[in-house]
């Protein structure tokens, strides 16, 4: 019997990693990746969210054989800087089951804090991870029974050739070679076939298009709508550029800019930077300069790059027999570094629905459809929530992302917490339509002060005793059970 033939189109850590998850969980499937030679992996970001971590652990790489030949570090959240124009910073912490009785402490208190009691809230005071990144440890516990949640720091370039030596091993086949044209079955809504630029055609099943904004299968041979995200979020260009390495720390920094904002990204042999900003509002030379002039002298020769892009996502993710991912499905800017998570959630709903038995192909297509549609409109939500909550107004660029539309959802979140009623309500009523859960929401709504000035219903004050003890229960967790990242990393190379 004839194995069925999957095609990816397109490299990077987007192509690869869909290359290695198929190969792992449908070997029934006969996998091929074509590469272009002509086509550099975009390779932006450099940071992800928890999920990979379950990623990897799926294809069975431990984090001392990976993250050395990555260069990467641990991440236990992001410092967001300056967004209020005040000097001011907050933190958003990953979340874990032993965070859940200091957490509902914190949360108490934000709830005190935006209905009028004049209190200081510091998120890192009740999450694991908040007491890590003031002692500079990696979110590994030496006890097996505190699981605590955190993503990497990584360089992309290097993660993609590791990923490639994984799915060669899985048995996939590479490929060079540039796509010409596609043609079409005559129903014209699937691919049939591949035309390379030297002749070659190549046939398959099912073909997952990983080929970058150019979107070769899904945009172009398919024609699958463009949704743009350009009406509530106005960033459309970039400036990255390395510096010189410094002692990594374990989270990533967010700073707010003239027309957008920079992240600090740290490796172990270098820190990357980025500056994400409107054209409208400046120039791509201005953007350089202005991200030059906050770094210093320490830029690295030859790594400054520009970078455009539209945010949005193509209406359908899975069209006929081709699946979308990455930058050919869908981009939001990497505020949050949501591009890794969205592209493993969209290669793992597919796995899911190649496995399950019941339904038709189109049920499975319409669901899975769905769920990413559902998942990048909750990502664009809290992406654009940073923007809106913001009192920064010394700018144009900030003018006019502090007023765009908000959409019914968000708009709703944010009334409710700013006129002191019941968040959680909103929180669990909306559920399905929101990425993020409860304690993100509190970390940005707080972080960001944004509260009505006339509310005066703060309730009972908690006892001091309560607030230290919730203080004091994650700090000696992370003091007894977690050493630095500097000394893990150390271990890693030692062993390998």
């Amino acid at each position: 019997m004839r194995r069925k033939k999957l095609i990816v189109v397109g490299g990077g850590t987007a192509g690869w990693m869909a290359a290695c998850a198929v190969a792992k969980q449908l070997p029934y499937l006969d996998v091929t990746l074509l590469e272009s030679p002509a086509i550099p992996p975009v390779g932006v970001g450099e940071g992800s969210t928890p999920h990979f971590k379950r990623f990897m652990a799926l294809l069975g790489i431990d984090e001392s054989v990976w993250m050395p030949a990555c260069g990467a570090t641990y991440k236990n959240g992001i410092f967001f800087r300056n967004w209020n124009g005040k000097q001011d910073q907050y933190f958003h912490p990953f979340y874990c089951k032993d965070d859940v009785k200091p957490a509902e402490v914190f949360f108490y208190l934000a709830n005190q804090r935006r209905r009028g009691m004049p209190i200081d809230v510091d998120i890192c005071d009740y999450f694991i991870t908040g007491h890590l990144v003031r002692q500079h440890k990696a979110p590994v516990s030496q006890q097996k029974a505190i699981n605590t949640e955190y993503g990497y720091h990584f360089s992309a370039d290097r993660l993609a050739a590791f990923l490639k030596v994984i799915a060669l091993g899985l048995g996939v086949t590479h490929k060079l070679g540039m796509v010409d044209r596609v043609t079409l079955v005559p129903e014209g809504d699937a691919v049939a076939s591949l035309i390379l630029h030297d002749g070659q055609r190549l046939e398959a099943d099912l073909f997952i298009d990983a080929s970058g904004f150019q979107s070769i299968l899904l945009g172009k041979a398919l024609k699958v709508p463009f949704i743009p995200f350009s009406d509530q979020l106005l960033t459309n260009r970039a400036v990255t550029l390395a510096t010189k390495q410094t002692p990594p720390f374990t989270f990533t920094d967010s700073i707010a800019m003239n027309a957008g904002w920079r992240w600090r990204i740290p490796l172990q042999d270098r820190i990357g930077n980025g500056y994400v900003y409107a054209d409208a509002f400046i120039s791509p030379e201005q953007a350089e300069q202005e991200l030059i002039s906050e770094l210093g002298e320490n830029v690295v020769d030859g790594s400054i790059r520009h970078l455009s892009f539209t945010a949005g996502m193509r209406q359908k993710t899975w069209v006929g027999n081709v699946l979308g991912i990455g930058l050919a499905q869908s981009f939001v800017e990497p505020l949050e570094a949501t591009s890794l998570m969205v592209t493993q959630l969209c290669i793992e709903f597919f796995i899911h629905h190649m496995h399950s038995q019941g339904g038709t192909l189109q049920d499975k297509q319409q669901q899975l459809n769905q769920q990413v549609s559902s998942l990048l409109a909750g990502i664009k939500d809290y992406i654009v929530c940073h923007y809106v909550t913001s009192q920064r107004t010394d700018t144009q660029f900030w003018q006019q992302a502090s007023q765009v539309n908000k959409g019914r959802v968000l708009e709703e979140i944010m009334h409710t917490w700013r006129v002191g009623q019941d968040v959680d309500e909103v929180l669990h009523t909306r559920d399905k339509e929101l990425a993020y859960f409860r304690p993100s929401w509190y970390a940005i709504l707080n972080g960001m002060d944004y509260h009505a000035d006339n509310t005066a219903t703060p309730g009972d004050a908690l006892p001091m005793s309560l607030l230290d003890q919730a203080k004091r229960y994650n700090q000696h967790l992370c003091e007894e059970n977690f050493i630095s990242q500097e000394k893990l990393l150390l271990e890693f190379t030692r062993t390998h």
